[in-house]
């Protein structure tokens, strides 16, 4: 009895301790609503964002105008509205977590050394938004849209569907992996759609690597390596023809890489047969048997282009 006396005092003084530790949610909408960009930057482990205006939306929402995001020496992100709604704030506040949100990023202008190494010095303006919801009940979670988009440089629209994923993956206080990787890469893949239309972004990214590889390779003008770069790809996408996978999804897509810099829309769908974990088929993590060649037919993808 005593040892049970004992055991109960701990339980209560450990209980008593998590509830002190625990964040309550904000009464007030307005300072609920700046106390999210507290939560992200530390969850991020940046400075807090500073907003223009900051507006709560109903019960579950908030909206900010003119967001800017420093994320270091050289990067800041600005952002001419973000709005968020369908949002749990217990969960957020409390237990740490972001299981479901829909956000839509209005006017994104990006500084972003990181982003020019890739797209070149041009100025990079996009519109972004994201929804999903995790059932905590299935392992399930449903990314209903994932876009980006924006003039000069084109559109990028993702749904999938995921099993077997964890809490912890909403976790705000994991910096395993930038949030929307963990998110994207996350349990094992159900179903995917994947809708890429260019305008102007491919023709940037093959303009900048070229430019990359001037100091390697300064005897040859741009344009030719340029041309080596799209030959590299072209190459790459037809040896997966002798890698045993099916000419209905090589084709299509050795024929978009054949139109670069400006090609068509192309569409992606995968229908998985078989188990496909999405840390090993994007991250290279352990996969068991499966090779990466293995999970990637597993897939059962299909193309439209």
């Amino acid at each position: 009895m005593k040892t049970m006396a004992i055991l109960t005092l701990a339980a209560a003084a450990l209980l008593s301790a998590y509830q002190a530790a625990a964040e309550p949610v904000p009464a007030d909408p307005m300072v609920r609503c700046r106390g999210l960009l507290e939560v992200a930057a530390q969850a991020a482990g940046i400075a807090t964002p500073a907003a223009a205006t900051v507006e709560p939306r109903g019960a579950d929402g908030c909206r900010f105008s003119e967001l800017r995001i420093d994320l270091g020496p050289g990067r800041s992100w600005t952002v001419g509205t973000l709005s968020a709604d369908g949002l749990d704030f217990a969960r957020i506040y409390q237990d740490r977590r972001l299981e479901a949100a829909s956000l839509r990023a209005k006017d994104v202008r990006l500084k972003d050394s990181v982003v020019t190494a890739v797209l070149g010095p041009g100025p990079v303006r996009f519109d972004a938004a994201l929804d999903y919801r995790w059932d905590a009940a299935t392992g399930e979670v449903e990314v209903a849209s994932l876009s980006l988009s924006g003039p000069g440089m084109g559109e990028v629209e993702l749904s999938n569907r995921r099993g077997s994923v964890q809490a912890r993956t909403f976790s705000l206080d994991s910096r395993s992996r930038f949030p929307v990787l963990a998110l994207i890469g996350a349990g094992d893949l159900k179903s995917l759609s994947l809708r890429f239309r260019d305008d102007g972004i491919v023709d940037r990214i093959l303009t900048a690597g070229a430019q990359g590889l001037a100091e390697k390779d300064a005897g040859s003008s741009e344009a030719e390596r340029k041309a080596a770069l799209l030959q590299a790809v072209q190459n790459q996408v037809a040896s997966m023809s002798a890698g045993g996978f099916p000419d209905a999804m090589v084709v299509p897509l050795l024929a978009f890489v054949r139109d670069f810099p400006a090609p068509r829309p192309i569409t992606l769908s995968a229908a998985p047969t078989g188990t496909v974990p999405m840390p090993a088929l994007l991250f290279g993590e352990d996969a068991g048997d499966a090779t990466p060649e293995e999970l990637f037919r597993r897939l059962n993808l299909a193309v439209t282009y």
